[in-house]
């Protein structure tokens, strides 16, 4: 598949978060609320994609466990280990100028921004993760990702009423971090490009 489709199955992937998260609500506290979640999900799922039903990561399901997440043995050997060290450094650095410099009326922007770092760190362990014998097309669309979701959180942090030196020296850093993105996204594109 081709970066392109990759898109097209993480905006599939990502259509199935929105629709969840906005049932959520309403079977929460529910007896069975789980099972209710499972059918409301297959039921408009169906509807949206051809794709097969969406599977809910259930309580005997050992096929996804977060104590066993590891990078590969070479993850630091790897071209997407920057941007994942400068994703990740930005993300301390924010959560420290949320708790200690951001004014209150700033706090609906400083969470989007947290929420937003979430997201992003989230493309940059997938990146890793890949490894080296990874799709360079869905590593593409990551740092494609990955791009855009960075200049919409240094909208988000310039929009505030706050220009401190923490916040201008943090947007400083996401320049770098972005700059750092597009090298891997080139590099990467060359080496699709060749096979």
């Amino acid at each position: 598949m081709n970066e392109f489709g990759w898109e097209r199955q993480l905006r599939t992937d990502d259509e199935r978060l929105i629709s969840s998260m906005r049932e959520i609500p309403s079977v929460i506290d529910l007896p069975g609320e789980d099972e209710l979640l499972r059918k409301r999900m297959q039921r408009k799922l169906s509807k949206v994609s051809k794709q097969p039903e969406w599977e809910f990561l259930g309580e005997n399901d050992d096929s996804f466990d977060f104590d066993d997440f590891m990078f590969p043995d070479d993850w630091r050997d790897l071209p997407a280990a920057a941007v994942y060290d400068k994703v990740e450094a930005l993300l301390r650095d924010w959560c420290a100028i949320y708790a200690a410099k951001l004014p209150p009326d700033n706090n609906v922007a400083g969470i989007q921004a947290l929420c937003l770092y979430g997201h992003i760190l989230g493309f940059a362990v997938d990146l890793v993760d890949l490894g080296a014998d990874g799709s360079a097309a869905l590593k593409v669309a990551l740092c494609k990702r990955l791009a855009k979701d960075l200049d919409r959180l240094f909208g988000i942090i310039d929009a505030m009423d706050f220009d401190g030196a923490p916040v201008r020296e943090h947007q400083a850093r996401m320049k770098k971090a972005r700059s750092e993105v597009l090298k891997l996204l080139f590099q990467l594109q060359h080496e699709n490009n060749r096979d």
